[in-house]
């Protein structure tokens, strides 16, 4: 299925590439993955920062640009389609040198109020890598390399699994996932 992982070339402007980057640097917020089996990275949720809400308003209709081309439907299926999502929040990490993620899927966020059914992931490269740092598909025997302004776009579950590929200099990005707002996650005991 390496046709349902699209990969769009230079949809964020470098200006705000290096603005999230400078600004990430500063924030004393920032912090380790709480899971380091899982990820090396640094990262903050700039959704729950309200420092950052510009920033945050900036990238929504970046975001909003690339899901409404990803799933974008042929003229003679777009009539009368109804298209709505929500995200699950901005995060942007930093990857130090030597820094990974190990295989895995983007399953469900079960957390209120971000607990809608999780269709997609979006990740948008900050800066560019010029060896390693690729965000590795080995069911679609792919791999993308981090280059400022692009994005790439995936189904999540156990169809993508992927892994952050160990970088010889440090990896920015940004990521969300697209939910449906129409479902929502419920536990068993509810």
């Amino acid at each position: 299925m390496p046709q349902h992982v699209k990969i769009y070339e230079q949809v964020l402007p470098a200006d705000l590439c290096e603005r999230i980057i400078a600004r990430f640097e500063q924030d004393k917020r920032v912090a380790p993955d709480p899971q380091p089996d899982y990820s090396t990275r640094h990262y903050i949720n700039i959704s729950q920062q309200m420092d950052w809400r510009s920033i945050s308003g900036e990238l929504c209709r970046h975001v909003n640009d690339v899901v409404g081309r990803y799933f974008a439907r042929p003229d003679e299926l777009a009539h009368g389609t109804y298209h709505e999502w929500s995200d699950d929040g901005y995060v942007v990490s930093r990857y130090a040198v030597g820094d990974t993620c190990v295989l895995h899927i983007d399953g469900q966020s079960a957390v209120e109020p971000n607990n809608g059914l999780r269709i997609a992931t979006v990740i948008f490269y900050l800066n560019d890598v010029s060896t390693g740092g690729e965000t590795s598909f080995p069911l679609q025997d792919l791999k993308v390399a981090p280059r400022q302004g692009r994005a790439v776009v995936f189904p999540v579950g156990y169809t993508h699994p992927h892994e952050v590929l160990e970088a010889t200099s440090p990896r920015y990005i940004m990521q969300t996932w697209i939910t449906d707002p129409n479902f929502l996650v419920l536990s068993a005991c509810e």
